[in-house]
């Protein structure tokens, strides 16, 4: 988890670097109602151009499930609803583990609740789910196609700074008509995740994805970014 979240830091301070500007990458505590929402459904495709090497067999395809059981959560400028009945909170994935006699660490749990964003894990699983906003001051027409691009490269590079072995894959992609980068992200240790960023009004907002190899789990985050919305 640690790391990915370390190639994404890494790869939002270059791309505000290029840019001249200071990047900030905010921890704040979310804004969390109870409303609940019937979640919307799409049959927009997008088309696939990357090359992955994810693991994937048709059993072990899924797909995000409708579901009413959705709360509203407030980050910076964007509100992102989250399916309670798929995703617990990171206190509830602690209290699963010490009950399945599988405690986590407190080494591992102090370095999680050290690491900027709001975290999530699909439930009965360990697919960690990490929200990050980094702010972006003064860039012009922040958010288009160049700065996904920009960013794009940015995290390639970062990646393959982190040693022989490590790839990552992007392709832009539109979902609800935002727009937003898709990437794939494998490690020399056989590790991977998934990472979405949006870019929206001087944020860039990360949707990490780690310990999950099956690409239909990206449905999840397609899920959530279809419903975003901002002040």
């Amino acid at each position: 988890m640690k790391k990915n979240v370390i190639i994404v830091i890494a790869s939002l301070l270059l791309l505000s670097s290029c840019a001249g500007n200071e990047t900030v990458v905010k921890n704040n505590a979310p804004e969390i109602t109870t409303q609940s929402t019937e979640a919307v459904t799409t049959t927009a495709e997008t088309e696939e151009t990357e090359s992955e090497t994810e693991t994937e067999t048709e059993a072990s395809e899924t797909t995000a499930p409708e579901s009413s059981a959705e709360e509203e959560v407030k980050l910076e400028g964007m509100t992102f609803r989250i399916d309670t009945s798929k995703w617990e909170t990171l206190d509830e994935y602690i209290e699963r583990k010490e009950n399945s006699g599988d405690p986590i660490d407190e080494e591992t749990k102090a370095d999680i609740r050290s690491t900027p964003g709001i975290f999530y894990v699909l439930r009965n699983t360990e697919a960690m789910l990490c929200i990050q906003a980094a702010e972006f001051n003064d860039i012009e027409g922040f958010g288009t196609e160049e700065n996904y691009k920009q960013y794009a490269a940015a995290l390639k590079y970062a990646q393959e700074q982190a040693g022989p072995g490590n790839n990552v894959t992007s392709q832009l992609a539109e979902r609800g008509g935002l727009m937003f980068l898709d990437s794939y992200l494998s490690y020399a240790d056989g590790t991977d995740g998934r990472i979405c960023s949006v870019m929206k009004d001087h944020f860039g907002y990360s949707f990490i994805l780690t310990n999950t190899s099956r690409r239909s789990d990206r449905e999840y985050l397609y899920h959530i970014i279809e419903n975003l919305s901002f002040d």
